[in-house]
């Protein structure tokens, strides 16, 4: 099936046509002509040709794989000709956001942390707050511990504005297994109004939606949670970034509120750094307050002592 000009994938389609198709963009008009081919081979099988129908069969099995290749073969040449930078080294990334292998690897990940409040180097065990009763009153889930290296991902993330970032914060995130409730509320931290009106977006909802992408129960749990209780910061508090600990507890007190009854269910809770836990103690209560059932924070990273 040659002709001058290129390979034939189909009678009268010729390979050069279907790749200018797909490299300008024009799917749609390489489906038409497919679809024309289509009709004019589904014409010669009415007319009793079935060695002609078994031909066109075999074609169209392989226009079929001549299109999966050349779409596989555009992202390669994307990664070859205009590849994703490293945020932390600006070496080429080998992966499909803008991380490497080499500074993935040199983060330090949150192992021996508390299984109850993830607060880094516990040994694994529970931390002393944790066993005498006085730590945070929800479950926390921090792959990594926050260092120079995620702070300056949240800098670039959060107030420089470059929301692109919300895939390296969910590939971190997700360095955690965690399999959603049946029946669990899933619920971005939220920002104040005016907070957000500044900024230009809630980043726990962008790092939200990323890691629903690659995570199934997590995307399933999400769609059918919308439009449910929501969970509201109603109160503008200082920045809590420089704050104490016993500051942060005095700025949140009452700051969130809940809308609707929670009648005992599970909620999930996405946040991008839990610090002293202030910030998370408040939204426990609030969402306790209002009927909620075990309530669990999963973020990036926690803050060591």
């Amino acid at each position: 099936m040659a002709a001058s000009g290129g390979t034939v994938l189909l009678p009268g389609v010729a390979a050069s046509e279907i790749i200018g198709a797909v490299c300008k963009g024009r799917d749609k008009t390489c489906s038409r002509t497919f679809q024309k081919q289509i009709k004019g081979r589904g014409d010669a099988e009415d007319t009793g040709n079935p060695g002609g129908a078994r031909d066109f069969s075999r074609a169209a099995a392989l226009a079929t794989r001549a299109f999966k290749a050349l779409r596989c073969s555009g992202s390669a040449l994307l990664d070859i000709y205009a590849p994703q930078l490293c945020l932390f080294c600006d070496l080429a990334s080998d992966c499909a956001y803008p991380l490497c292998r080499t500074c993935l690897d040199e983060l330090p990940r949150n192992s021996r942390a508390c299984p109850r409040c993830a607060l880094p180097n516990c040994g694994g065990s529970l931390c002393p707050e944790c066993l005498s009763g006085d730590g945070l009153p929800c479950r926390v889930i921090a792959p990594f511990v926050y260092d120079q290296a995620i702070a300056y991902l949240m800098r670039r993330w959060k107030f420089d504005k470059q929301r692109r970032l919300a895939s390296i914060a969910a590939k971190l995130s997700l360095f955690s297994a965690y399999s959603c409730e049946i029946d669990q509320l899933i619920l971005p931290m939220p920002l104040h109004w005016r907070r957000q009106l500044e900024r230009g977006f809630n980043q726990s909802e962008d790092l939200l939606d990323a890691m629903a992408k690659h995570h199934p129960s997590l995307a399933k749990q999400r769609l059918q949670t919308r439009d449910v209780p929501s969970l509201t910061r109603c109160r503008a508090t200082p920045k809590q970034s420089l704050a104490t600990r016993r500051e942060r507890q005095r700025n949140l007190a009452g700051a969130f509120r809940v809308r609707g009854d929670l009648a005992g269910r599970p909620v999930l809770v996405i946040d991008d750094v839990c610090t002293t836990g202030a910030t998370a103690a408040a939204v426990t209560h609030a969402l306790q307050a209002a009927g909620a059932g075990p309530v669990t924070l999963w973020c990036v990273a926690r803050t060591p002592r």
